[in-house]
């Protein structure tokens, strides 16, 4: 009797251990902020470049500020002003395929997901946004009411419940293509519409914003590099909820017309009112030579042709001219 009790007390210990080998490890996976722009908390501390993001981490975004936050090589995540995100999931299978589950409380934000990479989904107080490889954004409104709008790929949309979990084959979610968006409420998800010229517009800004390597993601000086390239002053102030307006690009040279006859002005004139000349290069990719002085926010350019007043948040690099 006692060898037949060991006998089953080994059989029981080989398949506790057989499935215990048998499970696939969980490897946790990293985000990374690689941009942060006004005053954004990581777990109520002020966020900067190059910060580490985890599982059950808190980003909240405040007025006139924003973040963008690359989950390694499976995507990034853009969070526009006035926004809340909660890290539920952030791991990788042994297989190398990500999971990210995201709850997004408050705010707006636009996801550009690597396809084949994984498993990634935003759950909202209405609504769970379910892709595998796509471009959308996600807008929670104060009354709790969500929208999403899809600019490539698929997003499978499905109502939020307590025990939500996005399956690709549920029976009560909704198929989002491209060029499509959709709106959820208390009361359910609401038909599927077209999106407007004006909407593809501002979605195909942001999704402009590219990943950065993997190996630069270890180097804050390289992400710098990298996000200053990736966004324009146009996209920072669509991400900071400010309208880039006409007025606030480099307004042409005023050219003085009331004398024709009036000598037209050198560099080397220029070279004596300001002893040095420069070259200021602009994120819109004009330049200028000439002497400049600051004015508030705005940079004075004296050239040849006039005067030209740019605002320093478009000026990209001011180097000497010789």
């Amino acid at each position: 009797m006692i060898k037949i009790k060991k006998l089953i007390f080994t059989i029981l210990a080989a398949i506790v251990f057989v499935i215990s080998c048998s499970e696939k490890p969980k490897i946790p996976q990293q985000g990374v902020f690689t941009f942060v722009k006004g005053t954004v908390l990581h777990n109520d501390q002020p966020a900067k470049v190059g910060n580490i993001v985890g599982e059950a981490d808190t980003i909240v975004t405040n007025e006139k500020s924003g973040a963008v936050i690359q989950f390694e090589n499976s995507g990034l995540i853009t969070l526009k002003s006035k926004t809340k995100l909660d890290v539920g999931k952030l791991i990788k299978g042994e297989d190398g395929l990500s999971i990210i589950e995201l709850t997004q409380e408050s705010g707006s934000t636009f996801s550009k997901i690597a396809p084949n990479r994984g498993k990634y989904s935003i759950k909202t107080p209405t609504a769970v946004a379910g892709v595998r490889g796509t471009s959308f954004s996600v807008e929670v409104h104060e009354d709790k009411k969500t929208d999403i709008k899809l600019l490539k790929g698929k997003v499978a949309v499905s109502k939020t419940s307590m025990k939500a979990v996005v399956q690709e084959e549920a029976s009560q979610e909704i198929i989002l293509e491209e060029g499509e968006k959709i709106a959820a409420t208390a009361k359910g998800i609401e038909k599927k519409e077209s999106l407007v010229d004006e909407e593809k517009k501002e979605l195909s800004s942001l999704n402009k914003i590219a990943m950065v390597s993997v190996i630069k993601l270890k180097d804050t000086n390289e992400i710098g590099k990298a996000t200053e390239q990736n966004i324009t002053q146009e996209v920072e102030n669509q991400i900071l909820g400010e309208a880039y307006q006409e007025s606030k690009k480099p307004i042409e040279p005023e050219v003085e017309k009331k004398n024709l006859n009036i000598r037209k002005i050198t560099l080397d004139d220029l070279r004596k009112e300001f002893k040095k000349l420069s070259v200021i290069n602009t994120k819109s990719g004009k330049k200028y030579i000439g002497g400049f002085k600051q004015v508030g926010g705005e940079m004075h350019i004296k050239t040849v042709d006039g005067t030209v007043k740019v605002p320093v948040g478009d000026i990209k690099k001011v180097s000497e001219y010789k």
